[in-house]
């Protein structure tokens, strides 16, 4: 059998192989209680980062998309920005950086993931960033882009047309956009 411990016969007996929890005489030690704490904190660690790793794969519609080898889609080389949108500069430019807000020139081409042009080159067009013309993705995206830059802009469809059809994309898509810097300067929309 199991040792107990007895103060005689009408002390109450207990397992010594094992704490009695109900009794305040038989808590952990503190070494021992250190030691599960280490492993709980481990273990809740471990379990968190992968579970925060599965959802930023599947709640990622940028890194979800299969992207058609035509379009040279790079997540890897991308800047990911906190609100989703995906960056890669394809030719830097230069002089000063674009800010949020003022008028400028750019042209766009846009794609679905699967290769779908649909938006081809446009004419440069003017536009006046920040009053809402521009999807807010592009806005977000075009931060810091230089004049003569050209840079590839990956949009979740939250920041592109979200659930709803609009002309040739279908609700919930992501987007594909080329846009070049043209000119810093007046600009209506």
């Amino acid at each position: 059998g199991y040792a107990r411990a007895s103060a005689g016969p009408a002390a109450e007996t207990h397992d010594v192989r094992r704490p009695d929890y109900r009794s305040p005489s038989s808590q952990i030690p503190g070494e021992t209680m250190r030691s599960a704490m280490t492993i709980l904190l481990i273990l809740g660690v471990s379990a968190t980062h992968a579970a925060t790793a599965q959802q930023t794969t599947t709640s990622d519609p940028v890194r979800s998309a299969t992207f058609a080898p035509n379009l040279h889609i790079a997540l890897d080389s991308a800047r990911r920005l906190e609100s989703g949108a995906y960056i890669l500069d394809l030719t830097t430019g230069t002089g000063s950086a674009l800010s949020t807000e003022g008028p400028v020139t750019l042209q766009f081409s846009v794609w679905l993931p699967n290769g779908t042009q649909i938006q081809p080159l446009t004419p440069p067009v003017a536009h006046t960033l920040g009053v809402g013309t521009l999807l807010e993705g592009v806005e977000q995206a075009l931060v810091g882009m230089k004049i003569g830059g050209r840079r590839r802009i990956i949009l979740p469809p939250s920041l592109g047309y979200g659930d709803k059809a609009t002309g040739p994309v279908p609700a919930n898509s992501v987007l594909v956009i080329d846009v070049t810097f043209v000119a810093q300067g007046t600009g209506s929309n």
